[in-house]
């Protein structure tokens, strides 16, 4: 059974002192005590991390005076119906993109 990913982007700022260069800070996910992905801050903050798509996963970040800032992430909760609603856009799509490709041919 082939498992979904998840990418996370962001960044992490100092609100306080939006100039400040918050680098090479820990950025960890958790699912209880097990790490599941780990990443560090660029020089401008940013941090991207990859992990299964789970619940009850946490994005921990350590700062510089090695406190932790822990954020619980919300979880996707998807319906058969949201998934069906996908599928029927998506097919919609596709049908309006060959619709229009055919409609745009010109003849020699």
């Amino acid at each position: 059974m082939d498992s979904e990913k998840v990418i996370l982007i962001g960044q992490v700022l100092n609100s306080a002192n939006p100039d400040e260069r918050l680098s090479a800070m820990p950025i960890i996910l958790l699912k209880g005590r097990k790490i599941l992905a780990e990443s560090v801050t660029s020089e401008f903050g940013e941090f991207q991390i990859e992990s299964e798509l789970q619940g009850g996963i946490r994005l921990v970040v350590t700062l510089s005076n090695q406190q932790e800032v822990a954020l619980q992430l919300i979880e996707p909760l998807f319906t058969s119906a949201d998934v069906n609603q996908h599928i029927f856009e998506s097919n919609k799509v596709r049908k309006t993109s060959r619709i229009k490709k055919k409609g745009t041919r010109t003849k020699d």
